[in-house]
C-alpha cells in the first residue's frame, strides 16, 4: 500500500470517513425487469476484472509497516450491494438525503473497501 493510501486509513475516525463517492444516475426505462440483482450479476461476472475489488487490508505485524492489499479470493458481492427505495416524489433531493446517509457509514475494513448502493424509485 502506498503512503497516500495508508495516510487516509490513519486519518479516519468514526466521525470523520476518508472513502470517495460517487454518484451515478442511470435510467432503466429502457430496461424492463432491470433490478438491483443484475447489478450484482455484473459485479459477480467481472471481478475478475476489477482488482481494486477483490483486495482487503491485512495490518502489518506489530505495524511495522502500512497496512498490505491482498487478494481476497472469496468476495460475497451480494454483500458490499444494498439497495433503497427513494422517497416520493423522488427528486434529486431525494437521492441526496439517500446518497448522504450511505456515506455516512464507516467502510468495514475486514473485507473488500468498497459498497454499491441502488436506488430505486426515482421520478
Amino acid at each position: 500500500m502506498s503512503g497516500a493510501d495508508a495516510t487516509f486509513l490513519y486519518f479516519e475516525t468514526p466521525s470523520t470517513h476518508m472513502h470517495v463517492l460517487g454518484t451515478i444516475v442511470v435510467d432503466t426505462g429502457g430496461c424492463p425487469g432491470w433490478s438491483a440483482d443484475d447489478v450484482i450479476a455484473t459485479f459477480e461476472q467481472r471481478l475478475d476484472l476489477l482488482e481494486p475489488f477483490r483486495r482487503k487490508l491485512v495490518g502489518a505485524t506489530l505495524r511495522l509497516h502500512h497496512p498490505v492489499w491482498m487478494d481476497d479470493p472469496d468476495v460475497d458481492v451480494a454483500a458490499h450491494v444494498s439497495r433503497v427505495h427513494c422517497p416520493q416524489p423522488g427528486t434529486m433531493k431525494e437521492l441526496a438525503r439517500e446518497v448522504a446517509a450511505f456515506a455516512s457509514r464507516q467502510l468495514d475494513r475486514n473485507r473488500p473497501l468498497w459498497e454499491c448502493l441502488v436506488v430505486e424509485g426515482m421520478a
